[in-house]
């Protein structure tokens, strides 16, 4: 498992995502956010959560506009900063 790993996080890496792959994350992450508003527990916390990172509950409505902003390049661009092996940590779950 962990070579498979290492090379699906080489691949990015290497290689730009496909613009299906990232269509599908895309739609997937709008989904899942827009869910979070569905509710008045989900929505009260999400912009709550905005007004303490960004400065701005607003900034919660720009969401979707940022995720299809995304690109892959900067998928790329993120995968090369971050999946490098010195950034790695292997954990081992070993029989008693």
């Amino acid at each position: 498992m962990e070579k498979a790993l290492h090379a699906e996080l080489d691949r990015l890496v290497r290689e730009p995502v496909t613009a299906a792959e990232l269509d599908r994350y895309k739609n997937q992450s709008k989904v899942a956010f827009l869910g979070l508003l569905d509710f008045n527990s989900g929505m009260a916390s999400t912009l709550a959560e905005y007004e303490v990172k960004t400065g701005d509950w607003q900034n919660a409505f720009k969401e979707a506009e940022q995720i299809d902003a995304i690109t892959p390049a900067d998928i790329q661009r993120v995968a090369k900063a971050t999946f490098r092996p010195e950034n790695r940590t292997i954990g081992r779950i070993l029989p008693q």
